[in-house]
């Protein structure tokens, strides 16, 4: 469950995995309606030589890619150009929404479509450029540049956008663009405090001199996405939502900081209200329906899952499937809407199987040509194969995302090693095989390998401490189960896997407590979950005289 976004591993390290894992890869073409300046999406002071209304439509332009909300940041600059095709900030910020580098989606050619077009514009005589804009447009140039792996560009664009920040200290823009810049590099890493304390330490000073900086607030929360720092995130993740409400992404984006700190009527409101709004813009704008936030409805989901509460979650599931089915017959590319409809039930299914619900059932669908399926499906369509005994079907789907990361680096392809173990160990533990046990402490072995500062909260840490539990090692179980609650909080999983090891181990005041824990958290679960049954009976049983 706590990897479904991030670990599409089978799928190209998702510029693909549905919208953000969500929220659109090149973007949808642009909207059929007028693009607003009435939005409310917070408060900046953008530096640009145009006047009037181009220089309006670059600042919510601006605030709009604040909030990574691309396609309609795109539709801005480009009114902006019409309005004013000398201004040249407009043609930076159009290039800059082909750029999304927290969602490891970049797209070269486009961009630089968009700087041949500024430099016709510059040829003509046309184009004005006060200093600080010529500087800002070169350093996102280099970018774009042919020649240079990406990682290579974003190195040397973080290292020309730290130097505009450093000119001007009181230029925010430049400072919030140098960080976003520093965490889009390869060695930026969630998890030290080497790499988010300067980081967040430049987000706070903007955030001091302007509260209402929709990027810098945003930003922060992306910087403190972890289980060290999450309850620095609280103050951003309780303000962004407010600052930018009319940006579903800004809505969403606040669930980061709830999950970590498993906040899960939060998380569900945060999603609720994300999902709601976008549609609200892609029925608005006439998009086609893929330009939905399916990456708030799989949040949804979670959150809904995390309380026990699936029936309301099955509703989910058929708000995916009616998308997919939507887009389909108006004839569009329904590959966000039939990704997101395909590999949900894995994680319906997953918890379904912690809560002891009987007769859930999700196989993959017979005549699904996975080989042709879209890419962010493929993780959720091998649990589901995985789980359901489909062995054929799974080899199939393990080698369709085989083919989809072969050109993959080498931090994704040991990901996907240890996805592909944690499958076939999942695959054993389906079959009852006891050769499941070496293959997950295998599987765990490549996590740990793949992603060496990451929490021990991966689907193999979580099926490993199962299999040492039922082989009679409930220590071993319990020490991994309370690695994964310090550092994720309220997961029903890891309380349940607690307390039943704790009782194994005769530590009854500690199963008490656990079992309290998991009840607490499922304070809104549907009746008659065995699980919670469990618990109940547990604790009636310890206050019988």
């Amino acid at each position: 469950m706590l990897r479904l976004a991030a670990l599409a591993a089978l799928v190209v390290p998702l510029a693909a995995h549905a919208q953000h894992a969500g929220h659109g890869t090149a973007g949808p073409p642009a909207g059929t309606s007028t693009p607003s300046t009435d939005l409310i999406l917070g408060r900046i002071d953008v530096r640009t030589s145009a006047t009037g209304e181009a220089a309006r439509e670059i600042e919510t332009g601006m605030l709009a890619l604040h909030s990574f909300w691309y396609e309609e940041a795109r539709d801005h600059f480009v009114a902006a150009q019409r309005l004013d095709p000398g201004a040249a900030l407009a043609y930076w910020g159009e290039a800059a929404t082909h750029d999304h580098p927290l969602w490891s989606q970049h797209d070269s050619t486009a961009g630089r479509a968009v700087f041949a077009r500024l430099d016709s514009v510059r040829a003509a005589g046309t184009l004005r450029s006060t200093a600080r804009e010529t500087a800002t447009l070169d350093a996102l140039r280099a970018l774009f540049a042919t020649g240079p792996a990406l990682s290579v560009r974003r190195d040397r664009y973080a290292e020309a956008t730290a130097r505009l920040a450093a000119a001007d200290p009181t230029d925010d823009e430049a400072a919030v663009f140098a960080a976003l810049a520093a965490m889009s590099q390869d060695a930026f890493d969630l998890n030290t405090a080497a790499s988010v304390v300067p980081v967040a330490a430049g987000l706070e000073d903007v955030v001091l001199r302007n509260p209402e900086h929709p990027g810098a607030v945003h930003y922060l929360i992306h910087a403190y996405d972890s289980p060290a720092f999450a309850r620095l995130g609280l103050r951003p993740a309780r303000a962004y939502a407010a600052l930018a409400p009319a940006s579903s992404h800004a809505l969403h984006m606040p669930s980061h900081i709830f999950r970590e700190l498993g906040m899960w009527a939060e998380k569900e409101a945060s999603n609720r209200a994300a999902w709601a709004a976008s549609v609200a813009w892609q029925e608005r704008t006439g998009r086609p329906v893929a330009a939905r936030d399916y990456h708030a409805l799989t949040w949804l989901l979670d959150a809904l899952l995390a309380q026990g509460r699936f029936a309301d979650a099955r509703a989910v599931l058929a708000v995916a499937e009616a998308d997919a089915a939507l887009a389909a017959q108006r004839g569009e590319e329904a590959g966000y809407p039939a990704a997101t409809a395909l590999s949900l039930p894995a994680a319906y299914l997953r918890t379904a199987r912690v809560a002891g619900l009987p007769g859930v059932a999700f196989p993959v669908p017979d005549g699904l040509d996975v080989a042709s399926t879209e890419p962010g499906a493929l993780y959720g369509l091998a649990l589901r194969a995985a789980l359901s005994g489909q062995d054929d079907v799974l080899a199939a789907i393990v080698a369709a995302g085989a083919v989809a990361t072969r050109d993959a680096p080498p931090s994704v392809a040991s990901t996907v090693a240890a996805d592909v173990a944690f499958l076939d160990a999942l695959r054993l533990h389906a079959h009852g095989d006891a050769r499941a046990f070496d293959a997950a402490r295998e599987a765990v072995r490549l996590d740990v390998e793949a992603n060496p500062t990451d929490a021990p909260t991966s689907p193999a840490h979580v099926l490993l401490a199962d299999l040492l539990l039922a082989r009679g090692d409930a220590a071993a179980s319990l020490a991994m189960y309370r690695a994964m609650a310090a550092a994720y909080p309220n997961r029903a999983n890891t309380a349940l896997g607690i307390a039943r090891a704790s009782a194994a181990t005769g530590d009854t005041a500690a199963a008490r407590d656990a079992y309290a824990a998991l009840l607490q958290t499922w304070t809104r679960a549907d009746a008659g979950l065995p699980a919670a049954d469990e618990a109940r009976a547990y604790l009636a049983a310890q206050l019988a005289p």
